[in-house]
């Protein structure tokens, strides 16, 4: 029989965790395993989880409770680990502050037997926004309104999601090879960007284009925070670059490993945010400009090689 896990990563939730166990409870496909790890909250958030668990008497739900404050990147990808020490064939992302539609589970798992050779199913969801107490769409990508199973579209220049993390299953397999690749050192990247540009670089991803939850958004969300600005210094552009070169450079390690169908562009990338972050690192005004008209068409906007020119001059 098929099992499931969904691993939830915590940290300060103790307004919304309730809320998302008592959904996750509630599906209509029972899940098998629950796995929540908390990042050090200074809340109630692990009392929380732990008083909902002894008194609802959930077997093989558990909570741990991290030895130091890692950051939700990291908790995540330990996250993944947890889950693959189990015998669950089917992994969900959680997070502490949303809600899952009763029948989640039960309608995401369907749609692998009807794409047999998908890593990653994700979900539309609705917004609500705290303090305005409103639903509304607001969603990365539009799949076609035309169909109810959409496949991830390839672009080798896309370095983001195309549905919220907590909206994703993957399979065992996908998050084994996953693993296999991102080692612990290489924190700066999230799970969900990082499975979502996979599976679009495998052509594996798939998003069912009905709605399975609603989205809380408020301000301790842990991501959408921190962006970079004209105004910011050159480090934090460093750190950004850095960042989409280990994005590029794990999909290519993927590619390479399970000869994946866009290896080549994966590797094309990849050299390009290397080259990239090193003349930032350097402060190489003229090979800065010399790879803007030279590798333009590898930019994701214009507004990329004009933020890597100004930069150099940042202190």
């Amino acid at each position: 029989m098929t099992k499931t896990a969904v691993i939830l990563a915590t940290y300060n939730g103790a307004e919304f965790i309730e809320s998302q166990l008592a959904s996750i409870k509630s599906q209509t496909r029972p899940t098998d395993y629950v796995i929540v790890r908390d990042d050090r909250s200074t809340d109630e958030t692990a009392d929380i989880v732990n008083a909902y668990i002894v008194k609802n008497n959930l077997v093989n739900w558990q909570i741990v409770v991290n030895e130091k404050n890692q950051g939700w990147r990291l908790n995540f990808r330990q996250l993944m680990i947890d889950a693959l020490a189990t015998d669950a064939d089917y992994i969900f992302f959680s997070d502490h502050d949303d809600n899952w539609a009763p029948q989640k589970i039960e309608r995401q798992l369907a749609c692998f037997e009807q794409v047999p050779n998908a890593d990653l199913i994700s979900s539309d969801y609705v917004i609500k926004i705290i303090g305005e107490g409103k639903l509304s769409g607001g969603i990365p990508y539009e799949f076609p309104k035309n169909e109810t199973l959409s496949r991830y579209p390839f672009d080798m220049k896309k370095n983001s999601i195309f549905r919220l993390g907590w909206t994703n299953v993957i399979t065992r397999n996908f998050a084994q090879k996953i693993i296999d690749i991102w080692q612990e050192e290489i924190g700066d990247v999230s799970h969900d960007t990082l499975v979502s540009m996979i599976a679009s670089n495998a052509e594996t991803g798939y998003n069912l284009n009905e709605e399975l939850g609603i989205h809380v958004r408020h301000g301790g969300n842990s991501s959408g925070t921190g962006y970079l600005s004209l105004s910011s210094p050159h480090n934090q552009h460093l750190a950004e670059l850095k960042r989409d070169m280990h994005y590029f450079q794990l999909t290519y390690d993927f590619a390479q490993k399970n000869q994946t169908i866009h290896k080549v562009e994966a590797e094309k990338m990849m050299e390009f945010y290397e080259k990239r972050f090193k003349n930032a690192s350097e402060r190489r005004f003229f090979a800065t400009v010399l790879q803007a008209i030279r590798d333009r068409r590898l930019y994701f906007d214009i507004k990329g090689p004009i933020r890597d020119i100004i930069f150099i001059f940042k202190k």
